[in-house]
């Protein structure tokens, strides 16, 4: 049997900003724990993944993928990921949900949570 979990989302982290605090737990434990509780469960890639962007090499990431239905989680996951870049200090983090692609940035006029 078969059964559909939805559209796929991806994201990536900079491998070398998985180990930053963010308040009492990692950045990695931060995502790890949104994500189980968010989606119930995810995968994580910690191959070699190089990243180019706008003609510079831009480091080396760890990829995240969920699944989910409806749009409703989605935007709780850019939520978080809008938190987690200005936790970083990262000016965007990239995403894939569904077809599309989309660099997710914080807002400098909003007051992130994590």
């Amino acid at each position: 049997m078969k059964t559909s979990m939805g559209r796929a989302a991806i994201f990536l982290i900079p491998a070398g900003k998985m180990n930053m605090a963010c308040g009492q737990i990692t950045i990695s434990e931060a995502v790890r724990e949104f994500l189980t509780n968010t989606f119930g469960a995810f995968q994580e890639s910690t191959e070699h993944i190089s990243g180019y962007w706008r003609g510079c090499f831009d480091g080396t990431f760890v990829q995240f993928k969920v699944a989910f239905l409806g749009k409703k989680r989605i935007v709780l996951l850019d939520d978080f990921l809008e938190g987690l870049a200005h936790t970083m200090g990262e000016l965007s983090i990239y995403e894939e949900t569904g077809e599309d692609a989309w660099e997710i940035s914080p807002d400098p006029d909003k007051k992130y949570q994590l």
